[in-house]
């Protein structure tokens, strides 16, 4: 299902990130689910310095028709109104944006719910509500108690078998700027379809959402009221997203492999400025900078170095990587960390790191 994290880091600015897990109906694990989704057409985007990002956990078939929909239907009504010559924009805001993802949520439910009941029945939610339908030219009535009442739980969420769920069981989070109302994210459920502002400055949907609201909590109620209201260091908030990130793949199942980062800055000209990726060896590398820190393997002050050439200045893996092992307070320690030893565990189990000796052998008992 993936775990998606996001964070308002002032005004103008923030970040989300997703990891790849999903399990195929909750079976087979995969790590190339790809979650996080511009939405916004190129020509309003230049026009409004506007962007918007969506982010999806579930069914990723579910969230591609999304916002392949919601795309579309911004395209055609940016295109409209071009052609028309109107002042007022159709959208300028990322509320307008999320209530055209909203409508795209509704047809893709819809269309689904359809595809369902033809299978099961050969007749969609219009002649459900009908009570007749047509097949191979002949008229039926919807007469039978168990299909109708079936029908209608298909139709309301009541029945939740695994391949209902598919359709409903779906989380969306949008974050956006637009130069009426700066940063917003707000947080949509397939299964009642309300678009809610998000309130404070983090998001956390999908698998593992309870253990990284908690680390994102304990940074921020930290931090005073004029740092919240003022904006937090860009660096700091994605050194904490990461973290965040990493517990849920820590203490749940469904979330892991590796993680993608998109952030939005609205106080960029360019398209290209104001909306970025970040992923692969990257990410990579700045999370296992995260779990350095993590475990008191590095200072705060190089690991928040080491992220920002990674994420901001552009650097790569390879350029970064030095500075992680030589930043260092124990290298052969961190290697080791990295490669998934239990770190706790090195000294008394005698792995030549510094420190106490490995254990003697016990004395052998007087008969």
């Amino acid at each position: 299902m993936a775990v998606i994290n996001s964070l308002a880091f002032d005004r103008n600015s923030g970040a989300v990130v997703a990891d790849e897990e999903y399990w195929f109906l909750r079976r087979r694990k995969s790590f190339f689910a790809d979650s996080i989704h511009a939405l916004m057409p190129d020509e309003a985007a230049q026009e409004l310095g506007m962007e918007a990002v969506y982010g999806g956990v579930g069914y990723p078939s579910f969230h591609c028709e999304v916002v392949q929909s919601a795309r579309k239907e911004l395209s055609r009504i940016w295109s409209e109104w071009k052609e028309k010559g109107e002042k007022t924009p159709p959208f300028d805001t990322v509320e307008a944006v999320g209530r055209k993802v909203v409508e795209a949520i509704q047809k893709t439910i819809r269309r689904r719910v359809d595809e369902k009941l033809r299978f099961y029945y050969g007749f969609g939610t219009d002649d459900f509500i009908k009570g007749t339908f047509t097949a191979d030219g002949k008229k039926h009535d919807i007469k039978q108690e168990k299909v109708k009442g079936y029908a209608k739980a298909v139709i309301e969420y009541t029945e939740k078998s695994p391949m209902i769920k598919t359709i409903y069981d779906n989380v969306s989070m949008i974050m956006g700027y637009d130069r009426k109302r700066g940063l917003s994210q707000y947080h949509v459920k397939a299964e009642n379809c309300v678009l809610s502002l998000v309130s404070g400055r983090f998001e956390s949907i999908g698998k593992g959402k309870y253990a990284s609201a908690m680390v994102l909590t304990h940074f921020l109620g930290n931090k005073t009221l004029a740092e919240r209201i003022e904006g937090i260091d860009p660096v700091d908030g994605v050194v904490e997203l990461i973290k965040a990130t990493l517990s849920a793949h820590e203490y749940f199942q469904e979330a892991g492999g590796g993680m993608n980062m998109t952030l939005v800055d609205g106080s960029m000209k360019k398209r290209e400025d104001r909306i970025r990726t970040v992923a692969d060896n990257e990410m990579k590398l700045a999370s296992e900078t995260v779990r350095a820190l993590g475990a008191g393997l590095i200072a705060r002050k190089d690991a928040l170095g080491i992220v920002d050439r990674l994420v901001f200045q552009g650097a790569s893996a390879d350029q970064c990587e030095d500075m992680l092992f030589k930043a260092a307070k124990d290298g052969k320690r961190l290697e080791f960390l990295l490669r998934g030893y239990k770190v706790q565990d090195w000294n008394e189990a005698g792995f030549g790191l510094p420190g106490p000796a490995g254990r003697k052998s016990r004395p052998k008992a007087r008969g």
